[in-house]
């Protein structure tokens, strides 16, 4: 059912997923799994807010040491049914793995002569 996703879909269900299995992730954790850039990786988080209604929050622990890392926990899964969302979409694990099937092959002319 995953195989015709967009490559932005692809991407979110990819982070949604990473949030739900990794213990505190970091962004740093968040890019190493999804293989998404940590800018995409904060613009979709502003998108699954806004669009799906996911609670998603950044947590700063107390600490005594100045690294002042934090990480991110998914509270609610906003209009998501996360059973039926991880039976269907739960093996999407990498934002990149669908190629785009519409961009021109490289050395190809688009002119015709």
């Amino acid at each position: 059912m995953s195989e015709g996703l967009s490559n932005p879909c692809r991407r979110r269900y990819a982070l949604v997923n990473a949030l739900a299995e990794l213990k505190e992730p970091t962004m740093s954790d968040l890019h190493r799994q999804t293989g998404i850039p940590e800018t995409t990786i904060r613009r979709l988080m502003t998108t699954l807010r806004q669009e799906l209604a996911i609670d998603l929050r950044y947590i700063h622990p107390v600490s005594t040491t100045p690294s002042g890392s934090g990480y991110y926990e998914l509270r609610s899964w906003g209009i998501l049914d996360a059973k039926a969302f991880r039976r269907t979409f739960g093996h999407i694990r990498r934002g990149d793995d669908v190629v785009e099937e519409l961009s021109p092959r490289k050395g190809a002319s688009t002119q015709a002569r």
